[in-house]
């Protein structure tokens, strides 16, 4: 019979040891093989010969000592299990030459390679006899390690939407890989703090109970049968599948995920949140739980297993000598691999707005969308609706039912080129008279398929008072407007994903940015910081604007100039910028602060300002004038305006205030808006 180790790190409070326990029993299973086991450390290297495979649960931060280069020295077949893999990638944190096989837990993982073999996260035994039951009042549960991007607060806020009363179970346990850091102004652990905001930020009726337990997996098993429904919504940029379901699927209970990578796995059967609302999800989702039981039972994975090492050709060896052992070589390549593994992750999953390759990343690949949808921008880059027009395009592709193509057009024949190359369904314009002056009734009048425009200076007056000469349907970006009229259609803001691993600063710092337009509120933001703080980091961010403001010389600079002269108080520091950032470097400048505030007066009132959305991306607190460009995030409770309190107080607020936000304007909720809104234009073309 063959014989094989397998070698996990050693025993820690982390899902990727336990995971390598889960993998071993499930592989253990099989009698084709017998099967050994051994946890390894930096201080405990010795792995015994005479085997004919070794199996690995190598991940680049629980074995960051371990030179695996020197694992080719081992006799027999030398393969990895990796929990940590990009969609079709899984070399993005493993080395890639190391090992003779890569068993990737990820049953969607696609790649060709005849080294890479796609495995499911074996489930544990369920041992759960109960029946289901729904109950009156839902039991919503969640729980995780207190890492970024888990989405706690989420789960809450959904339960607030959609229950008059209900019970949020949430276990936040500290691991000794997670980021349990202290923070810095209010001297707890992470894990503390998520549970206090999450708990406050519960309306009535919904009974918000925060754990901090470490469980075995049995007993995590127990606590989600308890549930009416298990809940995820993680955000978090990280590759991997999570290990969390498994014990929630294992438990037989309905169960919720967000739509993001890192339940991949589960999209195939159940339809994410909030595609699928948490009520739809009690209803509907328990036939897929207990298929996914069935497809990923550990004695499966055990006869795939068995499967590789048929096809590896792993015979039993000539020569076992037992009593010699082999001391696994310490060489930390952890500093390059993961460095580079994090780098090429981040550029793919986060977004940017640097201008788009409109060849590749805005053009649908996928055979099954229902048709293409054109969507219309203009060129100038430094302009606060180019950056909308990209943004919500960068969305937009996502979307499985129709293939949006974003295009750049400045004139009547590059309109004309787009619209006879793709054929579109329909046209969306992101437009503005100053942006597209070029763009008419007789233009738009001149194609069959539905014309739709996005109005930017939107008011209640204005969208009432819009008509259908040029544009079949007025796309208004402005939740609070009321529908009156049949061709104004209002639609989601859209918070662009982003998740914030910056420290908070030890000084209080106050961000802010926008155009250096005189009506910013620039001079007053400086005005209060000094009557409240007497130290004190002021971080403005000052662009010049490519169509009325082009060299600043106009309004940025003068605006500059007149902030730097209020500075009084020695202990505040000021800096200001010009520099036009990316998307993804404004997020990192915005969540770089304490607190980021506008003060736009009070009499300006057009348009929603796109400035909120990315102060809310970063999850930090934010403080406002009664500005009507506002007008969306005003009622936000407790306030955020500075009328009614201040800047400290929204600081000790935190971003409870912000949290109803999140998912209502999430990339999720964007995209599902549009898809609505189309299905309503198309039906009414039939």
């Amino acid at each position: 019979m063959l014989k094989g180790l397998f070698i996990n790190s050693s025993k820690a409070q982390c899902s990727v040891y336990e995971s390598g326990r889960m993998i071993y029993a499930a592989l253990a299973l099989s009698d084709r093989y017998a099967l050994d086991y051994r946890e390894i450390d930096e201080n405990n290297r010795e792995i015994p010969l005479g085997y004919d495979f070794f199996a690995f649960n190598y991940h680049p931060v629980t074995m960051s000592w371990l030179n695996t280069k020197k694992i080719r020295r081992l006799p027999g077949l030398k393969l990895t299990f990796i929990l940590e893999v990009l969609p079709n990638d899984p070399f993005v944190l493993c080395p890639a030459n190391d090992f003779d096989v890569f068993c990737a837990l990820d049953p969607t993982m696609v790649v060709d390679d005849p080294r890479v073999y796609s495995f499911p996260r074996p489930l544990e035994p369920s041992g759960i006899s109960e029946p289901f039951t729904n109950p009156e009042i839902p039991v919503i549960g969640s729980f995780g390690f207190a890492t970024s991007g888990k989405g706690f607060e989420l789960v809450v806020d959904a339960v607030n939407k959609e229950f008059e009363k209900a019970v949020v179970r949430i276990n936040i346990p500290g691991g000794k890989f997670t980021d349990e850091q202290k923070l810095n102004h209010q001297k707890k652990s992470y894990a503390e703090y998520l549970g206090e905001y999450c708990t406050n930020i519960a309306r009535s009726g919904i009974n918000v109970i925060i754990t901090h337990e470490y469980m075995t997996k049995t007993e995590l098993i127990d606590w989600c049968a308890q549930n009416t429904l298990n809940c995820f919504l993680y955000n978090r940029n990280q590759p991997g599948l999570s290990a969390t379901t498994d014990q929630a699927i294992t438990s037989g209970r309905p169960l919720a995920v967000s739509t993001n990578e890192t339940f991949r796995h589960i999209h195939q059967y159940i339809t994410p949140y909030p595609f699928q609302s948490l009520r739809q999800s009690i209803e509907n989702s328990r036939p897929k739980v207990l298929q996914m039981q069935r497809e990923w039972a550990p004695v499966n994975f055990a006869h795939a297993f068995e499967r590789l090492l048929e096809d590896q050709n792993v015979g039993i060896a000539h020569t076992r000598e037992n009593t010699k052992t082999i001391v696994l070589d310490k060489y930390s390549r952890f500093q390059v691999l993961f460095t580079k593994g994090r780098q090429k992750l981040s550029g793919l999953l986060k977004t940017s707005t640097e201008k788009p390759d409109k060849s590749s990343q805005f053009i649908p690949t996928d055979g099954n969308i229902e048709g293409k949808i054109l969507l219309i921008s203009h060129k100038e880059k430094q302009c606060g609706i180019y950056q909308y027009g990209v943004n919500i395009a960068e969305v937009l592709r996502k979307s499985k039912r129709y293939g949006f193509i974003y295009c750049e057009c400045n004139s009547e024949r590059e309109l004309a080129n787009a619209i006879r190359k793709y054929d579109p369904l329909a046209v969306i314009y992101n437009y503005y008279p100053a942006t597209m002056p070029w763009l008419n009734l007789q233009v738009t009048r001149s194609y069959s398929m539905p014309q739709l425009g996005i109005m930017h200076e939107v008011t209640q007056k204005e969208a009432d008072a819009a008509t259908a000469e040029m544009f079949d349907f007025h796309l208004c970006p402005d939740p609070t407007i009321i529908e009156r009229n049949p061709v104004v259609i209002k639609t989601n803001r859209l918070i662009p994903h982003y998740i914030n691993t910056k420290s908070l600063p030890q000084i209080p710092t106050i961000g802010s940015f926008g155009f250096g337009f005189g009506d910013k509120g620039f001079e007053r933001l400086i005005d209060i910081v000094q009557r409240e703080f007497d130290v004190a980091n002021i971080n403005l961010l000052m662009p010049f604007n490519d169509i009325v403001d082009k060299k600043g010389k106009k309004f940025a600079i003068a605006t500059a100039k007149r902030c730097h002269a209020m500075v009084y108080k020695p202990g505040i520091n000021l800096r200001i910028s010009h520099d036009f950032l990316s998307k993804q470097a404004l997020l990192d400048f915005l969540a770089s602060n304490t607190i980021n505030a506008f003060f736009y007066d009070v009499a300006k009132y057009r348009g929603i300002s796109s400035t909120i959305e990315h102060a809310l991306a970063v999850q930090r607190p934010l403080a406002i004038t009664k500005c009507g460009m506002f007008r969306h995030v005003v009622n936000a409770s407790p306030s955020i305006c500075i009328e009614d309190t201040t800047l400290q107080q929204i600081i000790d607020n935190d971003i409870a205030p912000l949290v109803p936000f999140y998912n209502d304007w999430s990339e999720t909720a964007f995209l599902l808006d549009y898809e609505r809104i189309l299905e309503m234009v198309f039906s009414y073309e039939k």
